[in-house]
């Protein structure tokens, strides 16, 4: 039992051994050599982990075609006498050792041929971009001291309406103008918005608003009497055998092929089927009647005028009596 508490001791002691050794580096660290801060590196007094590098390796630079040895081949007396020796395989070897290189330098010449293009490209693209950002800096500049110095500038004289402003223009003082220190300075104007334009426009809103609920309640209107004037022909537990035997009876049509559909097609236009005629056909006789759904039955605007011509009688009854 006492063995046990002097190694528990031990491993304690060695513990804090070790954490203050490591405080201790950490207070002593003073940063990596590639740190920026909010970048890269490690800041000072933040070392890198335990077995990590400083800082990263460098990338190799990569192998050139100047670079790449040459295969050996034998020479002087010893090279006859393994070429009196060598057999077909030795030959082979020595061939596919040869063609491995050319392949690696052609490949080495390669790369090096698209690194420079890159470059280039790269080069021109970043010169490019500092073209541009001249241009932006020196038309920013005209800007600056053409428009916004010139007290009548449009940018000076004229609000977002196109409003003239050039009653708010204060008086200028009078100064010297061969005075060295003079600078005509643009005039401070208050840019408003006439109270009459925004009142135009809120009535208008209104009124697209109004529009716009009456229409969705003109539409749901006419759905509802569409489903009540349908209502006859629903399928229902009653009448399922009559629906179905009107369906393989009087609806049931032979198939066609491609071909003959596509002669209809033609026939109608070449751009709508019968069914879309037939389709708006029916959307176009209720538009002008007033009328609802396939059968032509009382649609809205009919009901609005029949709601209108009852009310008319009614007033002139009221009025003989």
């Amino acid at each position: 039992m006492l063995g046990k508490r002097i190694a528990v001791a031990a491993s304690k002691s060695r513990v804090v051994a070790v954490s203050r050794r490591y405080q201790s580096s950490e207070a002593d660290y003073k940063g990596s050599a590639n740190y920026i801060p909010g970048k890269q590196g490690y800041a000072p007094g933040f070392p890198p982990p335990k077995n990590w590098r400083d800082v990263p390796r460098k990338k190799p630079d990569p192998m050139l075609a100047s670079d790449l040895p040459v295969p050996k081949r034998p020479s002087g007396e010893a090279a006859s006498a393994r070429a009196e020796k060598q057999n077909a395989s030795g030959a082979f070897r020595q061939r596919m050792r040869e063609l491995r290189h050319s392949y690696l330098h052609d490949h080495l010449v390669d790369e090096q041929t698209k690194r420079e293009h890159r470059k280039e490209s790269l080069a021109r693209m970043r010169e490019m971009q500092a073209e541009q950002r001249e241009k932006i800096r020196e038309e920013r500049l005209l800007y600056q001291t053409q428009v916004q110095a010139d007290p009548l500038s449009a940018e000076n004289v004229l609000n977002a309406e196109g409003l003239t402003l050039l009653g708010n223009i204060p008086e200028p003082v009078a100064r010297d103008i061969n005075d060295p220190g003079y600078k005509l300075a643009p005039p401070r104007v208050s840019i408003s918005i006439p109270e009459e334009a925004n009142r135009i426009r809120n009535e208008e809103r209104k009124e697209n608003r109004r529009l716009t609920n009456q229409h969705r309640h003109e539409d749901n209107v006419q759905a509802m009497m569409t489903l009540f004037h349908e209502a006859k022909s629903f399928v229902t537990y009653e009448n399922m055998d009559a629906k179905i035997n009107h369906f393989l009876t009087v609806l049931a049509f032979s198939p066609r092929s491609l071909g003959e559909m596509m002669d209809e097609l033609n026939k109608a236009g070449g751009v709508v089927t019968s069914a879309e005629i037939n389709e708006r056909s029916v959307e176009l006789r209720n538009t002008l009647e007033g009328s609802t759904g396939p059968q032509g039955k009382l649609g809205y605007s009919g009901l609005m005028e029949w709601v209108e011509s009852h009310s008319e009688k009614d007033n002139e009854g009221s009025g003989s009596n």
